[in-house]
């Protein structure tokens, strides 16, 4: 931090070489600088750092960069990645965010999420996705072959991706909810990853969400419900058989309880 005000304002905290004997600090200022835990500190930076990480990466790919990020550079000047969060982000209360959406364009193989505040109100990213015209020009110039495993290497990764954003926000412990009594009226203005089913047999995946109706998700049934949604809800709409109707899918956190004392 001292060499960075140094060199980018002009402005040097602690002017004396000894932080032993901080010359030009008031006597406050030196209390609370010698009171700081720094192995606590410690794990607080790397906490923020992990943090970064999906986000940066997240960033990369939606942009079509390589996905090398290292955060050990965040780890090792604390300050500067402390500057980016200010400078580049809004923070946010993450009980207010009920829902990640993620997308990748078959067009031009661009990942976009979006933390969603309002299911069903805020746009997901595959209604407001543009194509970026040299990302599609690239992904032309490929054959079939090659694209395929193009979209899939960065499905992969937007999964990846998705599911550290899940566990940031809504915590390591997940829950699936399924509301089955949404109107047609509801539905025609509700803003979400829509997929249709002409009928539902009692082995198929979604009978068993149907049936299940609210449960805990175990860490591989995560991933797979991520890929699936496309995030972290959306409507099935099932035109015939047992389960005719439109399901809202959707996760939500773990809600902590506190029990009185008795």
């Amino acid at each position: 931090m001292r060499e960075h005000c140094k060199t980018q304002h002009g402005h040097d905290p602690f002017p004396t070489s000894s932080l032993g004997n901080l010359r030009g600090v008031n006597l406050q200022t030196q209390k609370i600088i010698g009171s700081i835990d720094l192995p606590k500190l410690k794990v607080a930076v790397d906490r923020l750092a992990m943090m970064m990480d999906p986000i940066l990466k997240a960033e990369a790919l939606k942009s079509g960069r390589p996905l090398t990020v290292n955060v050990s550079y965040f780890l090792s000047h604390p300050d500067i990645m402390i500057n980016y969060l200010l400078d580049n982000y809004l923070i946010l209360n993450k009980n207010e965010i009920n829902g990640i959406s993620w997308n990748v364009c078959k067009k031009c193989h661009r990942f976009e999420f979006r933390l969603i505040k309002h299911k069903g109100i805020d746009h997901t990213p595959y209604e407001s996705h543009g194509c970026l015209r040299n990302m599609q020009d690239e992904v032309n110039k490929m054959i079939d072959t090659q694209r395929a495993l193009r979209e899939k290497e960065i499905t992969r990764h937007a999964v990846d991706l998705t599911e550290s954003l899940v566990r940031m926000v809504f915590g390591n412990i997940v829950y699936v909810t399924i509301e089955s009594s949404m109107s047609p009226q509801f539905l025609d203005n509700f803003d979400s990853p829509l997929f249709e089913f002409e009928k539902v047999e009692s082995s198929h995946w979604l009978a068993s969400l149907i049936n299940k109706s609210k449960f805990a998700l175990s860490e591989v049934g995560l991933r797979n419900y991520i890929e699936r949604l496309k995030g972290t809800y959306a409507v099935f709409i099932v035109k015939s058989g047992p389960y005719q109707g439109a399901h809202l899918v959707y996760l939500r956190r773990q809600n902590l309880v506190r029990r009185r004392k008795k």
